[in-house]
């Protein structure tokens, strides 16, 4: 009995833990995550402090520029070995206009209502395969044909979006970016082997609805489901080993079987033998899992 309670204390301790370790390492990513976006917004300032003190310096030199034009004319002269070439300026100028670009598509990316019409578009992928069906019409073929390429580029302008805007740290930072690079390049990988004939098309492909597995990052508005996945993460070993365990059992059951019922099951030599039997034991496990989930119908 005491040791019992001791077991029960123990699990309990270390289920409570697992769940703090993960916490954590939520918590790690988190900061992570605000730390390069504190950079990244440091960055922004900076330059455009430098872009507004270049600004300023640039109308004031022109001002007294001006104003000395009418006496100092000798002075006026340029010294083009000093002066910077054409593209520097044009590299100095790509260089501005590129990190202006990445503001802007930094913004969009991390605003709600990008993340919403992901949300809606991952719902409308989710309808479009839920419509496939056996003998469909050949327009709906078509349809689906032509919404599933329309989903994979809408789905890789997305990723590539992020990859120019937060770069490849900071993209690769959070876990549902890492899924969704795997499933953008999966299904662009899924598309070109099947029109190329190389792979056979095979319906509704799993890397299509993989894609539904998106619908998750509700949970980063949703803290109470956000909290029941943790939690359902934080339980897969546990399920793992109840799994295992299951399968000890019936690798034990088909074995005890094997032994008191192998070849009993041919009585009649003109009949064909039934296919849940315990002759080898693949068929043993078989029958053993039909058991477990349907008794009456192998009787």
């Amino acid at each position: 009995m005491i040791y019992s309670e001791f077991s029960k204390e123990r699990e309990k301790a270390k289920a409570r833990g697992d769940f703090h370790k993960l916490r954590e390492k939520q918590q790690i990513e988190d900061d992570l995550r605000g730390y390069l976006e504190w950079i990244t917004q440091g960055e922004d300032i900076e330059q455009d402090d430098k872009e507004n003190k270049e600004g300023s310096s640039r109308n004031s030199k022109s001002i007294r520029d001006n104003d000395r034009a009418d006496t100092q004319v000798e002075t006026n002269s340029i010294d083009i070995t000093n002066a910077p070439s054409w593209w520097a300026l044009k590299r100095k100028k790509l260089s501005r206009d590129n990190r202006r670009l990445r503001r802007m598509c930094r913004r969009m990316v991390k605003s709600k209502a990008f993340y919403w019409i992901v949300i809606v578009l991952v719902f409308l992928n989710t309808l479009t395969l839920a419509s496939e069906h056996n003998s469909q019409p050949p327009w709906l073929d078509y349809f689906q044909e032509i919404a599933n390429l329309f989903f994979v580029a809408l789905f890789t302008l997305e990723m590539l979006l992020k990859l120019f805007s937060l770069g490849i740290q900071g993209y690769f930072v959070s876990l549902f970016n890492r899924f969704d690079c795997f499933v953008v390049v999966s299904s662009i990988l899924e598309t070109v082997l099947t029109y190329s004939d190389v792979m056979p098309p095979l319906g509704v492909s799993v890397l299509r609805c993989v894609r539904l597995l998106r619908i998750f990052k509700v949970t980063k508005y949703w803290a109470s489901l956000r909290n029941l996945v943790a939690s359902l993460i934080n339980s897969m070993r546990s399920i793992a080993s109840l799994l295992l365990l299951l399968f000890l059992f019936i690798v034990i059951f088909a074995l005890l079987g094997m032994q008191v019922f192998g070849g009993k099951f041919n009585n009649n030599p003109h009949e064909d033998k039934p296919r849940s039997n315990f002759d080898s034991f693949w068929q043993s496990l078989l029958t053993v899992f039909q058991v477990s989930e349907d008794l009456v119908r192998i009787l």
